[in-house]
């Protein structure tokens, strides 16, 4: 059963590090065919693509399975932004709309409404 075990969890491992080495050539190949015809920037080896994934990674903060913060709480309607909006005086409110332009403002304001 324990060796079982042991050969399902290498398996995982295998699988997660073999998808994580498809993804970084996949960054390669969009960053060599997209980004250097569109920008004239230099291309990436496959090691400079990794740097860049795992950067991105670290400045988005999606690290680990759920990332250092969870951010289904956004997704789902129960997000920091929304509950800010629904707390906010009539006064803020219009201060915001000015703030981020009328349009802008009205345009959330629909957004989070229709939720």
């Amino acid at each position: 059963m324990r060796k079982h075990k042991k050969n399902w969890v290498a398996r995982i491992i295998l699988f997660k590090l073999a998808l994580f080495a498809l993804l970084t050539y996949a960054v390669m190949l969009l960053w060599n065919n997209i980004v250097v015809d569109l920008f004239g920037l230099k291309s990436l080896s496959y090691f400079q693509a990794l740097g860049l994934l795992i950067l991105v990674r670290i400045l988005t903060g999606n690290i680990g399975p759920k990332g250092f913060n969870n951010r289904s709480n956004y997704l789902s309607g129960k997000g920091m932004l929304q509950q800010r909006w629904k707390s906010m005086s009539r006064m803020k409110e219009n201060n915001g709309r000015k703030g981020w332009g009328g349009e802008i403002g009205l345009l959330i304001k629909s957004t989070l409404a229709s939720k």
